[in-house]
């Protein structure tokens, strides 16, 4: 197999005059096979689906190589029904000789949000872009973009949509550490579903592939071709470190990690695994950002699992204490096809033999650090939440709001961070490869972390610990809120969202498709399974969410009304359900004191829940654009304030004790109302969507979450006669369905 840096990328683009239409024209025959090489891209999930673009890197025979967007193929609801999803890539999309083909990921990187998929049976098979010639890189370059924005929604006939071109040009070189160029800021014509398509100069040369923009705004983001190429060369991602069991100070373990290599390029994986207390040296990182290897241990091979990305070893067995943690140090290696190995950042695992769990993965910590001072070593390679020289918190304060802002990579962390049991801190989730985060409030520092080493979805707290899904593995992990240690584990269906409280030892799992378990978390066992009929015909159990005095349970149906049930015990009683209401929902959203709920989408939510249905006596306008409505938690069936924040929101949630709403919308990241609804304040702070907004018990602060930063927020204090909560509108409500 040939190398990634000289893979036989077919096209070498044609960089003459001849057909150009002006000076920052893309040549004809260069223009027709950019267009060639350029694919949509589209998951079928029933008859919903997602779509996205992408471009061909590699052409074998009658095979292809696309690259495309991570999210693309691989959205929440596309992972939950994969078997029921079809993956498919479109020729020459919009023409008469376009062609539909199945496709298969080959590889996937999360991290740089990058994906490689397969298609065979190719009829006129395009010429592949060349990513080894890129242009020299420099602000107010002229771009353009190619792709399918807004997908199928542009097709005029029933073929697929057309290639869209649009034009743009370099604002900003964003750099990373080793000053490389690791994201292009493009202001330009960047839209929903041009995610994964390429984005060339006036002479056909690849900028990048795009990957985001910033809805409201004309700024896109594009990854460069040095980041594409450094995909195709192969890597290791972080090792996962599974214990079977403890037995007379003998562990059995079992290693994984995660492998991406679309072209075949490593030919060895291996794990370096040594005691802290015989590491003399441990590995440093140089200047040209390798690390060195690992010393004082053994070296152990991993081998491809069955199925997946993943390579792992065989059991093996390491020594235990029976009164303390063994520390380990841990570093992955490969070796490439041309012979070279390279080590990754080390990182630290422990086995505590006093614990005694099964199937528990361990807890990751800093080398050298005892169990009160978590702090990682320099250039340890751990999670960026823990700061470094350029990526310390910064606090500032607009107006009277006072901000404290972490730069993150929030695109793929899901919505769910909640408060520690002490209200000091609180927890994140980062879902591949899992690791939960525990943060100061109002520091954004991080306190303590521990790595689950496998795919996560979702997290919550309940009386019994911190509770971790993961879907993949069909399980429910319980950990202590202050140690992180593993505590049990729970076997469920699929757990995609999961609900508890801090007062409640049940939980309820939700897998995607209307089904939910019901787990008793003293037991360790699943209780029951509910469908989504099994209170009617309308009822359904999508985005749990359990109040914080643990007495009701809140989903949305199966036309996303929201629904309330009352808890008892292991039992459900249906209350009252309200009217449509999502138009493509969230999660839902309940105040901390549980007095008000909602439920944020990305539509807005459906007039008809304010008007009525068309014909309607009520149906008379009375919404504004994108609205979205704040209801009593006693009574679904009539909102108590409209909130309109502008387009697409996302993020919606109420300070009731504090007196304000907090909202996502148009554009800008953080839109304030007081509690009558009336706008007062609104920012964009160029971090890209907000997914979630966690509000303090205590009222006038909270955690943001965006694209890609976190923030902590406190608010002004407000008078007795500013403060309050919303106030029922003075209009007729129907009685609630009992």
């Amino acid at each position: 197999m040939r190398s990634a840096t000289r893979i036989g990328l077919c096209l070498i683009l044609a960089f003459v005059v001849r057909g150009a239409r002006g000076d920052d024209a893309i040549p004809i025959e260069t223009l027709k096979a950019i267009k060639a090489a350029t694919v949509f891209v589209k998951t079928e999930i029933g008859r919903s689906g997602y779509t996205g673009s992408g471009f061909v890197m590699k052409v074998d025979g009658d095979s292809i190589l696309v690259v495309t967007n991570d999210h693309v193929v691989t959205h929440e609801e596309i992972t939950v029904k994969r078997m029921l999803s079809t993956l498919s890539i479109v020729l020459r999309s919009g023409t008469k000789d376009e062609q539909k083909l199945k496709a298969e990921i080959v590889a996937t990187d999360s991290a740089k949000d990058l994906a490689v998929l397969r298609a065979t049976g190719v009829k006129n098979v395009p010429a592949a872009l060349d990513f080894n010639h890129p242009p020299e890189l420099i602000e107010t370059l002229p771009v353009y973009i190619f792709g399918f924005p807004f997908g199928e929604s542009l097709s005029t006939n029933k073929r697929s949509p057309a290639i869209t071109v649009g034009r743009g040009s370099i604002s900003s070189l964003r750099r990373n550490d080793k000053d490389e160029v690791s994201i292009v800021q493009i202001n330009g014509d960047l839209n929903p579903g041009n995610s994964g398509g390429p984005v060339v100069d006036t002479q056909g040369r690849l900028v990048g592939g795009a990957v985001a923009t910033i809805k409201g705004t004309q700024i896109g983001l594009a990854i460069p071709p040095g980041v594409l190429l450094a995909m195709l060369e192969g890597k290791v991602g972080e090792v996962g470190v599974a214990v079977a069991g403890i037995s007379a100070g003998v562990a059995d373990v079992t290693l994984d990690a995660k492998v991406i290599d679309p072209l075949k390029q490593i030919r060895k994986v291996s794990v370096l695994l040594a005691r802290s207390d015989n590491v003399k040296v441990p590995p440093k990182q140089g200047e040209d950002g390798r690390w060195s290897k690992l010393t004082g241990g053994r070296e152990i091979d991993l081998s491809p699992a069955k199925t997946g990305s993943r390579y792992q070893s065989a059991p093996i067995k390491l020594p235990s204490s029976a009164n303390k943690a063994v520390i380990y140090l841990v570093q992955a290696s490969y070796t490439t096809l041309q012979g070279a190995t390279i080590y990754n950042a080390p990182v630290v695992k422990r086995i505590d033999s006093a614990r005694g769990i099964a199937t528990a993965n361990l807890r990751a910590e800093p080398f050298g650090a005892s169990d009160k001072n978590p702090t990682p070593p320099p250039n340890s390679g751990m999670n960026d939440l823990r700061g470094g020289p350029s990526n310390e918190p910064i606090s500032r304060e607009l107006g009277d709001i006072k901000f404290v802002e972490k730069r993150i990579s929030g695109m793929m962390l899901p919505p769910c961070m909640c408060w520690a049991p002490s209200g000091k801190s609180f927890y994140l989730l980062e879902p591949n490869p899992g690791r939960v985060s525990e943060i100061e409030f109002v520091s954004l520092k991080e306190i303590a972390h521990a790595s689950i080493g496998k795919k996560c979805a979702w997290m919550c707290l309940s009386s019994e610990g911190l509770l971790v899904a993961l879907e993949d593995d069909q399980e429910i992990w319980i950990l202590g809120p202050e140690s992180l240690d593993v505590k049990g584990t729970i076997s469920t269906p699929g757990p995609r969202v999961i609900a508890s409280c801090p007062k409640l030892s049940i939980a309820y799992s939700t897998d995607g498709q209307g089904l939910m378990s019901i787990l008793d978390l003293k037991e360790k066992q699943l209780v029951k399974q509910l469908a989504p009929t099994a209170f009617g015909r309308e009822g359904g159990f999508k985005y749990p969410a359990v109040s914080s005095d643990g007495k009701y349970l809140f989903t949305t149906g199966r036309d996303e009304q929201l629904i309330r049930y009352r808890i008892k015990g292991s039992l459900l009683r249906f209350e009252e359900q309200g009217p449509r209401l999502g138009i493509l929902p969230q999660k839902i959203e309940l105040s901390p004191d549980d007095a008000f709920i909602c439920l944020p989408s990305v539509g807005g939510n459906h007039p008809w829940a304010l008007e009525g249905p068309p014909g309607s006596s009520h149906a008379a306008g009375l919404a504004p654009p994108n609205p979205m409505f704040i209801y009593k938690t006693t009574h679904l069936s009539t909102p108590v304030m409209t909130i309109s924040a502008g387009s697409f929101p996302k993020a919606l949630a109420v300070d009731a004790k504090g007196g304000w709403v907090y909202a996502h919308g148009g554009g800008k990241q953080l839109v304030v109302f007081d509690s009558q609804g009336i706008k007062l304040k609104e920012f964009n702070f160029g971090m890209g969507e907000t997914k979630q907004f966690l509000v303090h018990p205590d009222g006038g602060k909270f955690v943001m979450l965006t694209m890609s930063g976190l923030h902590s927020v406190t608010m002004p204090r407000q008078t007795t006669k500013q403060a309050g909560k919303p106030a029922p509108k003075t209009r007729s409500t129907p009685k609630s369905k009992q």
